[in-house]
């Protein structure tokens, strides 16, 4: 569930990927490309841990709110200050916040 202050990402996961990066929008979701290979919660586990660096939260303040076992996933990010969301935003071409919901 949404809370004020959270904010809502559509991922596509690129597992077993040689470098930890955001590759862009495929298909309407930003495309993260990680090392860690799909099994065990191991590409979630790996995906809030480079969402947490890049929006400057703790590691549980990310967390999967749909798609635990898919490549596509709804993350929600809580406590990322407005500036560091808008910055992500405008770099990887994003709609506002409240907009990202894929639906």
């Amino acid at each position: 569930m949404k809370r004020a202050g959270d904010f809502l990402l559509s991922i596509r996961v690129q597992p077993r990927a040689a470098r930890e990066k955001v590759m862009g929008l495929h298909a309407g979701r930003l495309k993260v490309a990680l090392h860690a290979p799909p099994v065990e919660n191991a590409a979630n586990l790996a995906l809030c841990s480079f969402l947490a660096r890049e929006f400057q939260v703790p590691k549980s303040g990310v967390r999967v709110v749909k798609g635990e076992k898919s490549r596509e996933k709804l993350v929600c990010i809580t406590g990322a200050a407005a500036e560091t969301i808008q910055r992500f935003q405008r770099q990887w071409g994003l709609r506002e916040q409240g907009e990202q919901d894929p639906s």
